[in-house]
């Protein structure tokens, strides 16, 4: 890989990333979304019970694969 594709690999997770902690952690430590940072607890993950919580972690999660398909599409093109 040369040193562009690895800068717009870094700079899509560096997107998701941002957007992950925008949407937030439930605060357990098995949280699906965002690892919690310091004090938490041990419980599963509840943020499956956020409706809400889980359509934004989709949608993230779909920006990160089209975007990592993109780059994908344009390295093919180049071969």
């Amino acid at each position: 890989m040369n040193a562009d594709i690895i800068a717009m690999l870094d700079d899509a997770a560096a997107d998701l990333n941002e957007q992950l902690s925008v949407i937030g952690s439930c605060g357990n430590a098995h949280c699906i979304i965002l690892a919690p940072g310091g004090q938490h607890t041990n419980g599963g993950c509840q943020c499956w019970q956020d409706r809400m919580k889980m359509q934004r972690f989709a949608v993230a999660m779909n920006r990160y694969r089209d975007r990592i398909a993109s780059i994908a599409t344009a390295e093919q093109r180049k071969s």
